[in-house]
């Protein structure tokens, strides 16, 4: 875990299908942005994960887009 991958590695599989779950590309790129991060908390805060921030949580989900 570090700042810029704020998920651990044993909770990635579970972190990328919750995200995908709300992933809504169709809203406008704001809104898209704070529905992620949004996603992000609620999944931040279900793993009581103290040290990570939904944004940059949401940054490392579109990361592991860009990746694959």
């Amino acid at each position: 875990m570090s700042r810029n991958n704020p998920i651990p590695v044993r909770l990635r599989d579970k972190f990328k299908a919750h995200m995908e779950a709300n992933d809504f590309d169709d809203l406008p790129d704001g809104a898209w942005f704070a529905n992620l991060e949004t996603a992000a908390q609620q999944f931040i805060d279900k793993h009581h994960l103290r040290f990570a921030d939904n944004n940059s949580a949401a940054h490392q989900y579109i990361r592991m887009l860009e990746s694959t």
